[in-house]
């Protein structure tokens, strides 16, 4: 997973960031927001309609996405308060290190340097 931080959310915005980081033909998963109209035509668009109270159809959802920008959101507030527009993209570029590797064995508690342990119950 990778994230970019943008100024503005209007179509031509997304557009553009998609043009440039997501190969042609690649599947995109959004929701209904109209600023995604037109992402058919060179990506494999799959849409869920959170509107009309649809959230998963067949293994197309949002949810994953979903629930890591939770993560991110809780992690600001929670760890640094608020994150001028500067430093956003440090934040975000973080927190998509820590997704990529969630499954990483040598991960442990956030810190390179720690020793391996087994959890005994």
């Amino acid at each position: 997973m990778s994230l970019l931080s943008r100024s503005s959310r209007y179509g031509f915005t997304l557009h553009t960031a998609l043009r440039k980081h997501v190969q042609p033909g690649s599947v995109v998963y959004t929701d209904e927001y109209s600023g995604y109209s037109g992402v058919e035509r060179v990506y494999d668009h799959r849409l869920i309609h959170h509107g009309h109270r649809v959230y998963v159809k067949g293994d197309t959802h949002t949810q994953a996405i979903e629930g890591f920008f939770s993560t991110v959101k809780n992690g600001i507030r929670g760890v640094y308060h608020s994150v001028s527009p500067k430093w956003l993209q440090s934040y975000l570029d973080e927190y998509a290190w820590r997704y990529n590797h969630r499954d990483d064995p040598r991960q442990c508690s956030g810190s390179c340097c720690c020793p391996q342990r087994q959890a005994s119950y």
